[in-house]
């Protein structure tokens, strides 16, 4: 098990690192989808943070180096 505390500048939320993750596919599963019993949707890091995090790349950044660490 582990935690991270990351902290970031809450009138900046972009990651200089964010371009060479926008392609990578994740698998998000939206409440919507949990709720009603259907699969997660895979999208593109780029697309995604339109969507998910408001703009947040570095919540995202997060998300692609955890999906790295625990496939090792």
């Amino acid at each position: 098990m582990a935690e991270i505390e990351h902290f970031c500048n809450p009138s900046d939320k972009s990651h200089p690192k964010f371009g060479e993750v926008k392609d990578v596919e994740v698998a998000l599963y939206s409440a919507c989808n949990q709720m009603s019993g259907e699969l997660p949707e895979k999208r593109k890091i780029g697309d995604a943070v339109k969507v998910v995090s408001s703009g947040n790349t570095v919540v995202l950044i997060i998300l692609d180096n955890s999906g790295h660490i625990l496939m090792k």
